[in-house]
């Protein structure tokens, strides 16, 4: 499956490799499989390159600006974990500027998927935040929740991207 574009098969090629199943475990290859589920959309395989990334597993070094983006893929498709580290991310700066509005925008994302861990962000969110990034945090929620074209231009621009 892994063979023939499966991202299912993808991922699960590079689980084998993380944990010696039926193969020598290696880090290296098994980034190789999971970055190809990743990049074929797998919001599981996103997070875990993201965690990957952030750890250094696998890689030379950790690299936080490659975990960041993997974590936003992930959030963008859903994936309540990654919602929780988007906040995380932007709450402590760690591989992105530090940003109250978007920190309170992925955790309050979370919260709403059930993330219970995101109670410990949200406290600590709102006590850095004014009414003027409360607002942007809102629209920036908005902006994800929106499932219409138009939308979709919005919240491209809307979100902080890395870099910007």
């Amino acid at each position: 499956a892994a063979q023939r574009g499966s991202p299912e098969g993808m991922l699960g090629v590079g689980v084998a490799y993380v944990n010696g199943w039926d193969v020598e475990a290696d880090e290296e290859r098994a980034n190789r499989w999971i970055r190809r589920a990743a990049e074929a959309g797998h919001p599981f395989a996103q997070l875990m390159l993201a965690v990957r990334a952030r750890d250094g597993t696998g890689f030379e070094a950790p690299d936080l600006g490659l975990s960041f983006r993997w974590f936003e893929r992930a959030a963008r498709q859903g994936n309540s974990t990654a919602r929780y580290m988007l906040g995380y991310l932007y709450l402590t700066g760690e591989g992105v500027e530090a940003d109250s509005a978007a920190a309170f925008a992925w955790a309050s994302l979370a919260e709403e998927a059930g993330r219970e861990d995101s109670f410990s962000v949200l406290p600590r969110v709102r006590a850095a935040m004014g009414a003027k990034e409360r607002r942007r945090g809102l629209e920036l929620m908005a902006a994800v929740r929106a499932p219409d074209a138009e939308a979709q231009k919005w919240r491209i621009h809307a979100i902080p991207q890395p870099g910007s």
